[in-house]
């Protein structure tokens, strides 16, 4: 009786040390430098997901997502980032990189339509953990068109994120035949 007692009390702790952590509120704000406006964001309890509607005007922009825990545990998270470009030019390359004082992982990303996406691991770097998303394009995002970018991320203890996304602007074609002009002058001056 007495092993068959602690048996059952082992399953039931191994139960509920198996039990994630429920996020009870949630807050999303912009930086204060104005590169970028979070427009609204929504929490989707059931789904575990932030979805942020936002604009960016210019690169590096910093925003913060605020997550509160019931208690202790591992919870899973996605944030879904609906940015709109308002920058100077198209993109073809977007960088999220996420920091925190605590550890976490990224578990997974999606990018935009026929874009791709690399993780650079979590590592620690002295005063804080921080992991990045190098998203890469397909078809680039027009200045008034946006890309859905989508990361999730595992944590311990209530959470304060800061996602700082640097989107990578296509040069305009004046520009780049005045990058390609001082080699076209050099090969003429070599004939």
């Amino acid at each position: 009786m007495y092993k068959l007692t602690i048996g059952a009390a082992a399953l039931l702790l191994s139960i509920a040390g198996a039990t994630q952590a429920e996020i009870i509120a949630v807050d999303c704000y912009d930086g204060d430098d104005g590169s970028v406006n979070v427009n609204a964001w929504n929490w989707n309890a059931a789904d575990s997901v932030v979805t942020i509607d936002e604009t960016l005007h210019w690169g590096p922009g910093a925003m913060f997502v605020d997550l509160t825990l019931d208690t202790p545990g591992d919870p899973i998270t996605s944030f879904w980032k609906d940015v709109t470009n308002d920058s100077a030019a198209a993109w073809n390359g977007y960088q999220i990189t996420i920091s925190r004082d605590l550890p976490f992982s990224i578990d997974s990303t999606l990018a935009p339509g026929d874009w791709s996406s690399v993780v650079t691991p979590v590592t620690y770097g002295g005063s804080e953990y921080v992991g990045i998303i190098d998203y890469y394009a397909g078809t680039s995002i027009g200045v008034g068109d946006s890309g859905l970018f989508k990361v999730t991320v595992s944590f311990l203890d209530n959470a304060n994120f800061c996602l700082v996304q640097v989107p990578t602007l296509v040069p305009e074609p004046s520009a780049a035949m005045l990058i390609l002009l001082p080699a076209l002058l050099a090969r003429r001056r070599i004939r």
